[in-house]
């Protein structure tokens, strides 16, 4: 019985019963170290000023508070002949342990002794390798983009990451694509094939709507499995009892930037417009009782992307080369030795009537070079558009003292647009969509001061949806799939640009992706004496 109720109990430490929440732990004790059994342990959220547990110590002094929301307490401790204890300024990060160590001075519970600062606290009972990223730090470090995963790269062990496929960092070695990713306790994976979108992560709020995050590279809980490389927990704001908003923009442009040192002086400087957007605002709906939070993002970017590919000058369209060309037709054993000759064709020059049909209706769709030369001779800055609107929208509901609910709301829309560096008759313009919606909702219950669950239930959508803007065109009569309604085949041409090439990054036309995860997760904790 015993060796079936320990293997049921390995089982659930592997069902990815995530958590973002934190724990604080401690001993009550009187001046002289002695433990004070019986003693009432009240934590109060500063913020929104709700007691988020009621907690007595047990005979050796010692209490648990396990899944509580990161956030900054107060500490009350009375007990009978003592004064009574207020510790304020208590800041629990996510996925935090922390142990306080409360003494107790003699006295009637009508006095009380107030602390208002203190140490830094020790997680005394871990030793998981992690750095907390809080919201200061995410508002006031350079952060191009807006990216938070961007700070990730300050966790020891962590390294920027130089896969296409991968815009995140590496931990110890592990490539981007073995991070995993949490969402207020809920995974927050993306499993589209082929990650087109080159994102691990399905949700990736604005900076505006993440409380703090918390990166673990090594030593992390065997409750964050199917991870090799670091766990990324990712805690949404909450608001509180005052009314709090924030607006932001931030703009650059290209008449503020040098020209491009490639670029030749007769062409114009490519254009850079980036502009983004939003705020947030958040307060109570009921005070010490029901909070809401929105934030909002919008991305406007507009850019010129300087590109030099090889074309035909129109003297080879024409079948006029500088270098010797063969004919083909004239193919046959060397006299002098072995292998094969041919003969020149008369000044280099390929007659018309030896012109492939196909070849040359795929060599006049080549433009006319731009530049000097017969190698990289065409330049261009076609214009590369990116428009994204990104949402958060949280509410958090004390219902009693023992139950408390949160719902959250994310989306992230982005819509993005590239032209090719050649003109479109010669190679793809490419649409892409990328839908992403994020639901979650949770529910604490305080069944006993020694027992606390936790229940989230969350559903991620992820999409990629890519097409070209250009009318079905075969060149060859079947070189498309017959469901295919749109652009034209490629051509890989020896020594010249490709025809019908997509622009850098976006691969496939057409392409439709969904991914579509839903993650249950129940935690449920049990104090009893020293033993959790």
């Amino acid at each position: 019985m015993l060796r079936v109720l320990f293997l049921l109990l390995v089982a659930l430490s592997f069902a990815h019963a995530q958590t973002s929440t934190g724990s604080v732990t401690g001993v009550v004790s009187d001046i002289s170290g002695a433990v004070v059994p019986g003693a009432t342990i009240r934590l109060i959220g500063t913020d929104t000023g709700d007691v988020a547990r009621e907690l007595t110590s047990g005979g050796d002094g010692a209490f648990s508070a396990p899944l509580l929301r990161p956030s900054t307490y107060t500490v009350e401790v009375s007990a009978t002949g003592f004064k009574r204890l207020v510790r304020s300024g208590i800041v629990l990060r996510v996925d935090d342990t922390l142990t306080l160590r409360l003494t107790l001075e003699p006295g009637t519970v009508t006095d009380s002794v107030t602390v208002s600062a203190s140490v830094e606290l020790l997680e005394e009972r871990t030793n998981t390798v992690g750095q907390v990223i809080d919201d200061r730090s995410m508002q006031q470090l350079p952060l191009n983009g807006r990216n938070y995963l961007s700070l990730g790269n300050l966790t020891a062990g962590a390294v920027p990451s130089t896969r296409s496929r991968d815009r995140s960092f590496s931990a110890y070695g592990n490539r981007g694509l073995q991070n995993a990713f949490l969402l207020d306790g809920s995974r927050n994976q993306n499993y589209l094939r082929g990650l087109d979108n080159r994102a691990r992560d399905a949700m990736r709020p604005s900076l505006e709507a993440i409380s703090e995050f918390k990166v673990q590279t090594s030593n992390y809980s065997a409750e964050y499995g199917a991870s090799a490389g670091a766990v990324v927990n990712v805690v949404t704001k909450s608001g509180t009892n005052a009314l709090h908003g924030s607006a932001f923009e931030f703009l650059r442009n290209n008449a503020l930037d040098a020209r491009d040192y490639f670029l030749p002086a007769s062409s114009q400087q490519p254009l850079f417009i980036q502009h983004q957007f939003g705020g947030s605002l958040g307060g109570p709906i009921i005070r010490n009782r029901a909070w809401w939070h929105g934030a909002f993002q919008r991305t406007h970017l507009s850019e010129g992307e300087t590109g030099r590919q090889t074309v035909p000058t129109p003297a080879e369209i024409g079948g006029r080369f500088n270098a010797p060309v063969y004919d083909p037709f004239t193919t046959r054993p060397n006299p002098n030795g072995s292998g094969f000759i041919r003969d020149i064709f008369p000044g280099n020059v390929i007659p018309t009537s030896r012109f492939d049909p196909v070849g040359q209706s795929i060599a006049a769709r080549y433009p006319a070079p731009n530049l000097g030369g017969t190698a990289n001779n065409y330049v261009a800055n076609p214009l590369q558009a990116t428009r994204v609107n990104n949402g958060t929208f949280r509410g958090d509901f004390r219902l009693t003292d023992k139950d408390n609910f949160f719902g959250r709301y994310s989306f992230d829309d982005g819509t993005f647009s590239r032209l090719p560096i050649l003109p479109t008759e010669a190679q793809t313009p490419v649409d892409r969509s990328i839908p992403a919606r994020s639901w979650s909702i949770g529910y604490t219950r305080i069944v006993s001061p020694a027992m606390v669950n936790e229940l989230r239930v969350a559903y991620n959508f992820t999409g990629v949806i890519q097409d070209s803007t250009l009318p079905r065109d075969e060149i060859i009569a079947g070189s498309l799939a017959p469901r295919v309604d749109s652009s034209i085949p490629t051509f890989a041409v020896t020594g010249y640009a490709q025809i019908g090439a997509q622009p850098s990054g976006f691969g496939n036309v057409p392409l439709d992706k969904k991914s579509k995860v839903t993650n249950i997760s129940d935690n449920f904790t049990w104090v009893k004496g020293r033993h959790t």
